[in-house]
């Protein structure tokens, strides 16, 4: 029983090691970009940050697949966007 638990950890780590990687290669390859905004109203003060789906102005092959993934990677990796825009939005407020 112990060997079982044991490969299932493995499993889990190696499952959760290449999510954050892929995440990390998206980011990278700007798939997936931060854009930063001023909240409505305000044009001075804080910045609202998300990650969003990357738009590749290229008409070739690399941009078009670019484009038709970036939508999926986004969709997939959302708990990790939303992790990062948390991590910027506290960021930003220690240097305030």
């Amino acid at each position: 029983m112990e060997r079982r638990s044991n490969s299932a950890w493995t499993i889990l780590l190696v499952v959760a090691l290449v999510y954050c990687g892929g995440y990390g290669i998206a980011r990278w390859r700007k798939v997936l970009v931060r854009h930063e905004y001023f909240v409505v109203g305000e044009k001075v003060g804080p910045v609202a940050t998300e990650i969003v789906a990357g738009r590749d102005l290229r008409t070739r092959g690399v941009g078009r697949l670019k484009n038709a993934v970036a939508p999926i990677a986004e969709a997939v990796f959302t708990p990790l966007r939303y992790a990062e825009a948390v991590y910027w939005a506290a960021r930003q407020d220690q240097s305030l």
